[in-house]
């Protein structure tokens, strides 16, 4: 498995998990019976599959995977869309007029070596019933990675992708002490965390916001997610935001990011504001984030409490001061603070945190990869 497995995927992706266990610790879906004593997940032909939940607005779909015979079930997307071969052949049934790719190539022939298939159409589809493996039989093979896309890949997008080249990905310098802990997002109609961590919603609406886009929604008064304990933010950290808060929120302070002692929150006027230790904090000007328009905002947070903010790729400020870093003394909350007085009155389709410092570039390549969906 290349490092393209430890980057970061855009959400064009809505599914996208390599199987390999080195790289496999989120498991987005529920296995059964799948063998990872090899280092990948080994599919025994008889009982091994595993489940993954709906997703909207699918037009293509990738699979790294290596068949034990030339007649094999594959891959179940809901009752009327599968994946199948049969004699060497495969089959996307009822997909509408796809194009199947095999190593990069336009073929429907398939061999038992590793391989890389990926079938994309120009009509999307509601896959309801995902079933990694079986059919109406069951697979006898490896699968290295699966992916689900709501895009028509171009042959020179599948090409890249199998050239291992960083299509809808951050540049390849994202190395193991600058990654992602938290990627929160309802892209696929599906409120998700797509780096393991567990997400207990209170009062949160799922709303559409484009033809196959969804976010979640906050109600200013109740709404929350709690996200755990999985990191104390802090150290050097990045965070990237699509928000659209329709007023400041409850009290005048809906809170975005949360977890007793660090904050990131709307205020009154269109403002944001940011601290590290709830004692020193930052606030915008006026109108920096405008209510009910989408907005990206990235804020970079060193050790020692300096922050850099951009808003829609321009920066408002840069070496503020936010206070010492102190370790959070209450679980992750989105949308609201622990005592839940600060909720957030309006949608944040998308909230990333890494642990380390994005470049510039870094933060450029995110915003460009994913404002197609929320501008």
């Amino acid at each position: 498995m290349s490092k393209e497995s430890l980057n970061t995927i855009d959400n064009n992706w809505i599914l996208y998990e390599p199987l390999i266990s080195e790289f496999n610790t989120r498991k987005l879906g529920v296995p059964s019976n799948i063998d990872y004593s090899l280092g990948q997940a080994t599919f025994d032909g008889s009982s091994s599959k595993i489940l993954y939940p709906i997703r909207h607005g699918i037009k293509s779909v990738r699979l790294k995977l290596q068949l034990t015979t030339t007649t094999e079930n594959i891959l179940k997307l809901s009752s009327t869309h599968n994946i199948v071969v049969s004699g060497g052949t495969i089959t996307a049934n009822g997909f509408s007029s796809p194009t199947i790719y095999v190593n990069g190539i336009a073929t429907s022939t398939i061999t038992t070596s590793k391989s890389e298939i990926i079938i994309t159409t120009a009509t999307a589809f509601v896959a309801d019933d995902i079933q990694l493996g079986f059919v109406t039989s069951y697979l006898d093979g490896v699968v290295d990675l699966f992916g689900l896309n709501i895009n028509e890949l171009t042959s020179s997008e599948i090409s890249n992708l199998y050239e291992n080249k960083t299509y809808h990905e951050l540049p390849d310098v994202i190395d193991e002490n600058t990654y992602k802990i938290l990627d929160v997002s309802a892209f696929g109609g599906v409120l998700e965390e797509k780096m393991g961590n567990t997400l207990t919603p209170t009062d949160v609406d799922i709303k559409k916001v484009g033809s196959n886009i969804y976010s979640p929604d906050f109600n200013g008064s109740t709404s929350k997610i709690d996200a755990g304990n999985f990191n104390d933010l802090t150290g050097d950290i990045t965070i990237l935001a699509w928000v659209n808060p329709k007023t400041a929120g409850e009290n005048d302070n809906g809170f975005i990011l949360f977890n007793g002692k660090f904050y990131f929150t709307f205020a009154s006027v269109g403002r944001i504001q940011f601290s590290s230790n709830i004692i020193t904090y930052w606030t915008s000007s006026n109108n920096a984030v405008p209510y009910n328009k989408n907005s990206f905002v990235a804020i970079t947070r060193t050790s020692v409490g300096l922050i850099e903010v951009s808003v829609n790729g321009i920066v408002i400020v840069t070496g503020q001061d936010t206070g010492v870093p102190v370790a959070g003394t209450e679980t992750i909350k989105i949308g609201n603070n622990n005592t839940g007085t600060r909720a957030v009155d309006g949608k944040i389709p998308r909230e990333v945190i890494y642990k380390g410092l994005l470049s510039t570039e870094q933060i450029t390549q995110f915003w460009t990869n994913t404002r197609r969906y929320y501008e």
